[in-house]
């Protein structure tokens, strides 16, 4: 049935262009036309469950999965490309948020192992972890770029972290 969402259970909407949403939901992504007022299932991620989707400064689409990794999806070339921690770089595969900084590279909230950057001009993972990085906690609820272009992360059970990229450290709130 086009006219309804196929899962109730929400994380994330976005917006990717003017006439679509991308919903991040419990049975994977579903796109709604907003136009047709009908919705079509994204299929590919194996993973079911999305938290986060962002839509990047070059249109690539970029799903968080639960416990799955990290996924990339080309609209222009229609192809999907996977990150896991076996084989990328990634730090974990339990993916809880992703934002885009002001230098094009995605910040991706882990459960566990902190926030991996990746930058895709060069292909390559660095991460930042409370032991190295200032950061309060390494589970990671939420990031988030602000219009100033500074990022903040929330933790759980460590409050708020704003990144300083001068210190390459994080300030705790």
């Amino acid at each position: 049935d086009t006219s309804s969402l196929g899962n109730n259970f929400i994380h994330c909407i976005t917006r990717v262009d003017s006439t679509h949403l991308w919903i991040g939901t419990e049975n994977g992504v579903y796109i709604l036309d907003l136009e047709k007022e009908q919705f079509s299932h994204f299929g590919p991620p194996k993973e079911k469950t999305v938290y986060d989707i962002l839509r990047d400064k070059d249109g690539m689409i970029w799903f968080a999965s639960r416990l799955n990794g990290l996924y990339c999806y080309d609209p222009v070339k229609r192809s999907l490309q996977h990150f896991k921690a076996g084989n990328s770089g990634l730090s974990s595969d339990e993916i809880s948020r992703i934002a885009q900084d002001d230098d094009g590279n995605i910040w991706i909230g882990t459960f566990g192992s902190g926030i991996d950057i990746y930058n895709p001009s060069t292909g390559s993972f660095s991460n930042l972890r409370s032991a190295t990085s200032g950061l309060s906690n390494d589970y990671i609820n939420i990031v988030y770029k602000g219009r100033d272009g500074v990022m903040w992360v929330g933790t759980w059970n460590g409050g708020l972290c704003k990144w300083q990229p001068a210190q390459r450290r994080f300030r705790v709130y």
